[in-house]
């Protein structure tokens, strides 16, 4: 059977999770920052017939670099797709259509927009002592991509270049250092060699310290490297795929270059961040984030839309567990009967015993896999997490969630929403007719890493005229309320926050517990009372005469009785 490029990327993103691992380090996992988190402890010798979950975000095996694609037949045959050395090369002047995968760089003198403008920090903002911090682009990590190109900007092809590495003089991470690695990476499409038109956006930041060791650079290739192999007798797409080097444990980096890892570190507390891109098309939908507290400003600055980010890195947790399929409960033995892994994974090595091989199942956060996978797993793991990295990430939504016109824009930006839950739905709030309110449903491990009760962030903004929409509501000003339901329909207790300033609805939600909540925001507004009418006399001479309205005037020559 042969995989489309999409699906091909999905299973080779599982295989590179757990493909030419080393064994564990010996240092005590105590010592270990959870942003280190590895997936060693999942992995088995052939036969053991393991049954694994991971449940985790930010994983640098879901990382694609810089590429492009052509696509040469109307098939789109994964043989005959090509990766371009440039947008004038061999096959992209000649191609149907080419698939856009760039890492912005940092702007520069030559480089205007499409591009970093700055990375800043503000430290210390809890205890009213506030220290700002500017960001210094030092260079990229790794130092050039194998696949990079340069951009034409008569189609509007940014370029394509690799994480940058920014320093914060003065603002030490988890690590010990001030380096931290930028990433902002778009996607798109141009047909028939129209302008591109991008369609998704990542932007993270992770601190990160330096490792040496066998690692390699990550690069695309396409079915010029099985020149020798029957790819339909192996049953092999033979299109393009990732290909990488390093015989070292990658799981723990942001970013892997030849010889070296960017190893990923805590944030500084009490910190927030802000990230500004200059881009050459203005983001539109919605948005969602691993942040706490977001601004997001967009501004049209000559023939670009600058995007500024700033928000608090948060704490979001991850599930990592496997055990012989015998010795799971039957709950899970029947969830996992059938050779394969609900929302996607891998299998390896000689099959066990009773012909079962090793798997491990890996359902994105932001699936019903996930839901699904946490609900089976959560006596097995006593309701805790593996570990408890913190993120800074925000990307596009694809899906539109509600079937409402309000929540679907192409033309602007209408919402951001964002949760430290370590499961969620990946679409805007659901609206929910039944009781007129603003849903979204998460779900996480009641206890973190530590065991301590993990609590839990949630932050929508949204554009007024999305509310107004939905609720018909008029130009008054709106109110909100914010619910936590369990699963009980009782509410548990947090701080709430609701604006409205500048067009924008801001609502936050922090401090409640899991495991499976739903959020609900209800929105109303003071319906205006009808003005009553009133009625005056008025005189002229011996003449009199009554006015009646809202506002009643006497007419000319007349006064008021």
């Amino acid at each position: 059977m042969q995989l489309s490029k999409s699906k091909f990327v999905k299973v080779l993103s599982a295989i590179l999770l757990f493909s030419l691992i080393v064994p564990p380090s010996t240092v005590t996992a105590n010592s270990i920052p959870d942003e280190q988190y590895s997936t060693n402890n999942l992995i088995s010798a052939s036969g053991a017939e393991l049954q694994g979950l991971l449940i985790q975000d930010d994983l640098e095996s879901s990382n694609m670099p810089s590429s492009l694609t052509a696509v040469m037949d109307q098939a789109r045959t994964p043989e005959k797709l090509r990766i371009c050395k440039s947008f004038q090369d061999e096959f992209c002047s000649k191609a149907l259509s080419i698939n856009l995968v760039a890492d912005l760089p940092p702007c520069s003198e030559k480089i205007t927009k499409n591009c970093i403008e700055s990375l800043s920090a503000e430290n210390g903002i809890y205890d009213n002592s506030p220290q700002s911090y500017v960001g210094v682009p030092q260079g990229n990590f790794p130092s050039v991509g194998r696949n990079d190109f340069e951009a034409v900007d008569s189609v509007d092809l940014p370029n394509g270049s690799t994480p940058s590495i920014w320093k914060l003089p003065g603002l030490n991470h988890g690590g010990g250092t001030d380096e931290y690695l930028v990433k902002f990476n778009l996607r798109g499409e141009s047909q028939g060699g129209q302008k591109f038109v991008f369609g998704s956006y990542v932007a993270s930041i992770n601190p990160f310290t330096r490792k040496s060791g066998s690692f390699g650079r990550k690069y695309m290739t396409d079915s010029r490297d099985y020149a020798n192999v029957d790819c339909a007798k192996l049953n092999l797409p033979c299109g393009t795929a990732v290909r990488f080097n390093s015989m070292d444990d990658f799981s723990a980096c942001a970013a892997v270059d030849d010889g070296s890892c960017a190893l990923k570190q805590a944030f500084p507390n009490d910190t927030r961040f802000k990230l500004v891109v200059r881009l050459t098309q203005s983001p539109t939908g919605w948005f969602h984030g691993r942040v706490k507290s977001p601004n997001i400003k967009l501004e049209e600055v000559g023939d670009y839309t600058k995007v500024t980010i700033d928000a608090e890195p948060v704490s979001v947790p991850l599930v990592g567990v496997s055990a012989p399929y015998s010795s799971l409960p039957e709950n899970l033995k029947t969830y996992y009967s059938t050779p394969h892994s609900p929302g996607g994974g891998s299998s390896w090595g000689e099959p066990g015993p009773t012909g079962r091989r090793n798997v491990l199942a890996v359902p994105s956060p932001d699936s019903i896999y996930a839901f699904e996978a946490l609900q089976n797993w959560s006596d097995f793991i006593k309701d805790k997490a593996s570990a408890s990295p913190t993120l800074w990430k925000v990307r596009s939504l694809s899906n539109s969630g509600s079937a409402s016109r309000c929540f679907s824009s192409n033309s602007k930006f209408i919402g951001f929403v964002s949760t430290n839950s370590m499961v969620y739905l990946g679409e805007p709030p659901i609206f929910n007719n039944e009781t007129q309110s603003l849903d979204y449903k998460v779900a996480s491990p009641h206890l973190n890493s530590k065991g301590e009760v993990f609590k839990g962030t949630y932050d929508l903004i949204m554009a007024s005229e999305v509310a107004r929409c939905l609720y018909g509501f008029s130009s008054a000003p709106v109110r909100a309320s914010i619910q936590i339901v369990n699963s009980e329909g009782q509410n548990s207790v947090a701080t709430t926050v609701v604006s409205e300033k500048d067009g924008w609805l801001k609502l936050g939600a922090y401090g409640f517990t899991f495991s499976s909540p739903t959020l609900r925001v209800k929105l109303t507004q003071d319906k205006a009372s009808a003005k009553k009418k009133s009625t005056i006399s008025c005189i002229k001479g011996k003449t009199t005469k009554k006015v009646s309205g809202v506002a009643p005037k006497c007419p000319s020559g007349y006064k008021k009785k």
